[in-house]
């Protein structure tokens, strides 16, 4: 596909998006990040009906970081607000296989030995059924700083239900 016709496409979407938002509940967000694939968001405050397979608009504390290389993407001390897919959701078995992440049979990703700067990079450890009320979260990119990392995220820390546009 073109640049030029994947830049109308985005507008278009953008303006759809908008004339529809001025009738639904929700807001349009835009990410610049390669962690996921998609780069327009349709944010929804409904997170009850977010399910394995379906991205979340999520807050992860800072504390949550602490003695963990953070990206350099990532100000330190500051919380982290990011749109990851879940992975792993409640009840569902997260394994893992050196440093290779599954859910049930489903390959989830796999955790770097280091960063793309070089820094080692520690691995969650968890083998078993995700607690209630928790997720595995993860990016559609090898590189992302995701739940293979920072490690299991409870659903209170839902925003926003993040639907892709584009």
């Amino acid at each position: 596909m073109t640049t030029r016709k994947k830049r109308t496409i985005l507008l278009l979407s953008l303006l759809l998006a908008g004339f529809a938002g001025s009738f639904l509940p929700g807001r349009i967000s835009v990410t610049l990040t390669p962690s996921v694939k998609h780069r327009v968001w349709w944010l929804s405050q409904d997170t009850s009906k977010v399910r394995h397979g379906q991205y979340v608009l999520f807050h992860l504390p800072s504390s949550n970081l602490k003695g963990m290389p953070v990206p350099e993407t990532v100000v330190n001390g500051q919380d982290i607000r990011a749109i990851k897919r879940v992975g792993c959701d409640e009840g569902e078995t997260l394994s893992q296989k050196r440093r290779d992440f599954f859910c049930g049979d489903e390959f989830l990703g796999h955790a770097k030995e280091t960063s793309q700067n070089g820094e080692p990079l520690t691995p969650f450890l968890f083998t078993g059924k995700i607690p209630a009320g928790e997720v595995f979260l993860v990016g559609d990119h090898p590189d992302s700083f995701d739940s293979r990392y920072f490690g299991l995220i409870e659903k209170t820390n839902y925003l926003a239900w993040a639907r892709p546009i584009f």
